[in-house]
């Protein structure tokens, strides 16, 4: 069995897990990250396990997503609320397709529906604010250091 995947962790200056991750290609995984992740410019420790087997580095890190809880990373129960989301919006566009044909000739008008599906899809099934939380316990933390120094 090959052993190409590795799992990574990234921590911030309190030694708080932000994230988790596996990846084939860690170089091009991180470089993504720093473009488009929301938690990577507070990463300044990277730790990274491996080589394993593909399904052993996959193992591996959902067993560390669920022990360890990164901020950052989105849990299974998070998944499931996107897929009714999405779900949601669709059946209201295909509904409002049934009702309004004319819907689809006028891309405004579609768009401002979409828009209003969306919104209240995120009303019928909140999600975790993964930054807002991480930037409490990160606050506490700065609160504690700053008694502490004192």
């Amino acid at each position: 069995m090959r052993r190409t995947h590795y799992v990574y962790r990234a921590y911030d200056e309190h030694g708080l897990l932000l994230y988790v991750g596996c990846t084939g290609s860690p170089r091009q995984r991180h470089d993504h990250h720093r473009s488009q992740s929301a938690w990577f410019p507070y990463a300044v420790r990277f730790v990274t396990a491996g080589p394993y087997a593909a399904d052993e580095a996959f193992a591996l890190e959902a067993e560390v997503i669920e022990r360890e809880s990164p901020f950052f990373n989105t849990s299974r129960a998070e998944v499931g609320v996107k897929v009714q989301r999405h779900a949601f919006v669709r059946r209201h566009l295909q509904d409002r397709r049934r009702t309004d044909p004319s819907l689809w000739e006028d891309f405004e008008r579609f768009c401002s529906v979409h828009r209003e599906a969306q919104a209240e899809a995120e009303r019928r099934y909140p999600t975790v604010d993964h930054h807002a939380s991480y930037l409490q316990a990160r606050n506490r933390l700065d609160r504690v250091a700053a008694e502490a120094a004192a």
